[in-house]
């Protein structure tokens, strides 16, 4: 498995963290692509698609676009630890 953090580069207004990032690179067919976060998350979207907030890991593989974007409503003030787990098929 290959793990990408989305570290810096978060939008924060108010209580929604933005984060924009783009495809990842070296996907082969039948691999899957897994979003995950730490921390409560009360509202996420993933380029306008409605992710159950209360489960902490998405395979996204399907909602992927060459830009993307992530909006989350956290519980803190803080945007929760989140990352692109790629798992190969």
């Amino acid at each position: 498995m290959h793990i990408i953090r989305l570290r810096a580069a978060w939008e924060v207004e108010g209580d929604l963290a933005i984060r924009r990032f783009n495809r990842p690179t070296g996907l082969e067919g039948g691999d899957r692509v897994w979003l995950a976060w730490d921390g409560a998350v009360e509202r996420a979207e993933l380029n306008g698609v409605g992710l159950p907030p209360r489960n902490n890991r998405h395979d996204v593989t399907e909602l992927l676009k060459a830009h993307n974007e992530l909006s989350l409503v956290a519980e803190s003030t803080t945007p929760p630890t989140v990352r692109l787990e790629i798992a190969p098929a």
